[in-house]
């Protein structure tokens, strides 16, 4: 199989008949030169897939999506909500806090609180989706800056137009993920700057097959080398943004640490650092203790974060920042 990322003619089935959302089974291959795990099914992702996310009640991680949606509205001050919520938010905080009244663009907006909250900033932010049902709700919810359409036509409309461009966890959504980072180019400034966000392989242990979501929602897992691989085939310099120097400790509601060690240990599911909900089990005590001084504690918490960062900087997410050459 050859890989579409970098073209190398070795990408190695991993996994066979992995079984995905909606869409039947997947085969998983890794590439042998850049290291990018992908999924190949025969049947087509599209739009409907993401009107079914948006519109069920229940539908994993991404009802955390619907909670800050509802709540972003009551934030003195959004931006900042968001950057402690998780490390792509951080990313944007950290490179718009010094800028004023910057022409922004949200791909893959979602239900558009991102966006929102880069107006409530001072910035001009528009929002894109190819969820109808999410471009609604943003629009009936948030404001009339939303727009219900793919990012390539938009970026054809839109050349050259923004300053600031955000796609963030869009990558591993895409059947091809070049499209976006030429869309990217095209409708960024000479002088603008993007940031995109995606889970990150090299966080886990080699033999972690597919710790992300299963696909058809993400089709791609992707490390530092496939990213670059992308922005070089763009002409986009690409550079990965580093959480320890930014400061990402202060802001991390998670330790670091103890997520990482969980993640040595389980390398197919998702997990929960500290499970306190069984209030009935013995242990119950015990961990509430463990979960208020290892997370709850901020003292504690930024410390084993910084000591962390500084001396390994792996994290789930990778941030990147991208320029014009």
């Amino acid at each position: 199989m050859k890989c579409p990322v970098c073209n190398n003619e070795n990408s190695k089935l991993i996994f066979s008949n992995f079984k995905g959302h909606y869409h039947g089974l997947f085969d998983i291959y890794q590439c042998s030169k850049c290291g990018v795990k992908f999924a190949i099914n025969k049947n087509k992702q599209t739009d409907q897939l993401y009107n079914k996310v948006y519109s069920e009640n229940d539908f994993g991680y991404y009802n955390e999506y619907k909670i800050q949606a509802k709540e972003i509205k009551n934030q003195k001050e959004p931006i900042k909500y968001l950057a402690k919520k998780s490390i792509p938010y951080f990313g944007v905080y950290n490179l718009l806090k010094k800028q004023n009244n910057q022409r922004t663009l949200d791909i893959g907006c979602g239900l558009g609180y991102l966006t929102y909250a880069m107006r409530n900033s001072g910035h001009q932010a528009t929002g894109l989706d190819i969820s109808e049902p999410a471009v609604k709700w943003a629009k009936e919810n948030l404001g009339d800056y939303y727009d219900n359409e793919s990012f390539q036509i938009h970026a054809n409309n839109h050349e050259k137009e923004y300053d600031f461009i955000s796609a963030l966890e869009i990558i591993e959504h895409l059947e091809n993920p070049l499209d976006l980072l030429s869309s990217i180019k095209k409708a960024l400034k000479p002088d603008g700057e993007a940031l995109i966000s995606t889970p990150n392989s090299l966080y886990y242990p080699q033999k972690a097959v597919w710790n992300t979501e299963w696909p058809p929602i993400h089709l791609w897992w992707f490390n530092d080398q496939s990213i670059q691989e992308l922005a070089k085939k763009t002409s986009l310099k690409c550079q990965k943004l580093n959480l320890g120097k930014l400061g990402y400790c202060f802001f991390c509601p998670n330790n670091l640490l103890l997520d990482y060690y969980y993640s040595r240990n389980f390398s197919f599911n998702n997990f929960s650092a500290i499970k306190t909900e069984d209030k009935k089990t013995s242990h119950s005590l015990f961990n509430k203790t463990v979960k208020y001084l290892l997370i709850d504690f901020y003292p504690l918490r930024m410390i084993s974060n910084f000591i962390y960062l500084l001396f390994n900087g792996q994290t789930q997410i990778s941030i990147y920042k991208l320029t014009n050459n």
